[in-house]
């Protein structure tokens, strides 16, 4: 009787002990989402990261698995006539309820972002949620905010193409996964990885444009007057809600957002078309892969391109102005928004008067009229020394970034200039007189451009 208790046991713990093992050898799934967008005209940003935790929490992802950086300004803003609700869509359900505040306010910086994602001991042993993966296990990244030429902007600092790239193919090496996928949605935002992702790192990125395009907004809200989504990341969140993650692969889903998701506004210089790079096999993977495996109901955040409106990501503040003083007969709140929408026209006057003075003072040492440097946006260099140089200078000596999105959109003149130089000592000489032509006739960090 013992024999046959014991071997019965024996076969109920092998049984019970199998889905164990297969987990283990099939390696976890690890969650990076990332907004580091501030203010209430980038509601759009950070909604549409609530938006993504909630899909991803629904089909199964692990909390624990799941690191989520915002800045978390916008619940209990005095702006918002829901307090402490975000929607994504018109009539849409609350996608901030229960999202953690894993890193918020001053911990949304790039050092902090790359250090999330290659697991550092440091953040861990200071209580700090990072992601612990291996190499059996799958990395899924989301990241939206502005972008500029090689680079994505945080509420403090910004991240380059490089610097990125680097970390990817350090953690590859390190096995600290055995495949991650990185959508990113910001303007110019192909430029992070074109020519500087490889195809052999285990490494699958889709972004919401080319390297230079701006990416757009949708779906303007009169009651909280702001944008509630970006469009990449709706488009991308509706497909992900509609089909069943272990049936469809990311290349389906690739393919819809190319369908959905691509546009021509009203010209060629109006367009957004998303592309990827890296390794294109990853794609035949299943999304369950990436995002949980669980089938759930679409939400209310769903959105439908005929009846939405555009707007590109560093046009939202002026838009948002003029529509404000559409909207209302109130003279004295008319005025007001009269004068936000004059202070910022004259503030990003104020950039392209000094950009246009600085570049034309050093066209003698490129190959380029000015007006071409200004205006062309060539592809980003392998080497991003140069490129570095001139971004850190006029972050540093002329306008702040993180406050002036307009002046960071701008800084792909300097990646013109780079390209277009006559000759490389020219370079140091360029860069220290944007310095001191700052330093002579910029007020540094005073002008609030958005």
């Amino acid at each position: 009787m013992k024999l046959v208790l014991c071997l019965a046991l024996s076969v109920v713990l092998a049984v019970n002990a199998s889905p164990v093992f297969e987990q283990e050898a099939q390696g976890q799934t690890w969650v990076l989402l990332c907004s580091g967008g501030i203010g209430w005209s980038n509601y759009a940003i950070s909604a549409n990261v609530y938006h993504a935790y909630q899909t991803v929490k629904k089909q199964g992802v692990p909390e624990k698995n799941i690191v989520v950086m915002h800045y978390d300004d916008l619940a209990l803003n005095k702006a918002n006539p829901t307090q402490g609700k975000i929607v994504n869509a018109l009539d849409g359900e609350d996608v901030y309820a229960g999202v953690p505040k894993d890193y918020v306010g001053a911990d949304v910086t790039p050092k902090n972002f790359l250090a999330i994602l290659r697991g550092d001991p440091t953040l861990k042993a200071q209580g700090k949620k990072v992601i612990e993966s291996g190499p059996n296990d799958k990395v899924f990244v989301y990241f939206m905010d502005h972008g500029s030429v090689g680079s994505v902007l945080f509420p403090k600092g910004y991240l380059y193409a490089d610097e990125l790239n680097t970390q990817l193919k350090k953690m590859n090496t390190d096995k600290k996964f055995a495949q991650l996928v990185f959508y990113l949605e910001a303007c110019d935002s192909g430029s992070m990885f074109e020519k500087h992702l490889p195809t052999d790192i285990n490494v699958y990125a889709i972004t919401s444009s080319k390297y230079n395009e701006l990416s757009w907004m949708c779906t303007h809200d009169t009651v909280r007057k702001t944008y509630l989504g970006g469009f990449f990341g709706v488009t991308w969140l509706n497909d992900s809600e509609a089909n069943d993650p272990q049936i469809e692969i990311l290349d389906k889903q690739y393919a819809y957002i190319v369908e959905h998701n691509n546009f021509t506004m009203d010209s060629e210089t109006h367009t957004q078309h998303s592309q990827h790079y890296g390794d294109l096999s990853i794609a035949h993977q299943h999304v369950s892969e990436f995002l949980g495996p669980k089938k759930v109901p679409a939400s209310f955040n769903q959105v439908h391109r005929d009846n939405v409106e555009y707007v590109n990501i560093r046009d939202v503040p002026i838009k948002l102005a003029e529509k404000n003083i559409a909207s209302t007969d109130d003279l004295y709140e008319k005025q007001i928004y009269v004068d936000e929408l004059a202070r910022l026209l004259k503030g990003r006057e104020y950039v392209d008067t000094h950009l246009y003075e600085y570049v034309n003072s050093i066209q003698q040492f490129t190959a380029m009229e000015t007006e071409q440097l200004l205006n062309s946006k060539l592809e980003l260099s392998e080497d991003m020394s140069c490129y570095k140089k001139f971004v850190d200078t006029f972050h540093n000596r002329c306008f702040n970034l993180n406050e002036n999105t307009y002046a960071f959109g701008k800084i792909g003149v300097f990646n013109n200039i780079c390209n277009q130089m006559v000759y490389e000592g020219a370079v140091d000489i360029a860069v220290e007189y944007l310095a001191q032509y700052c330093d002579n006739h910029v007020a540094a960090f005073q002008t609030n451009i958005e």
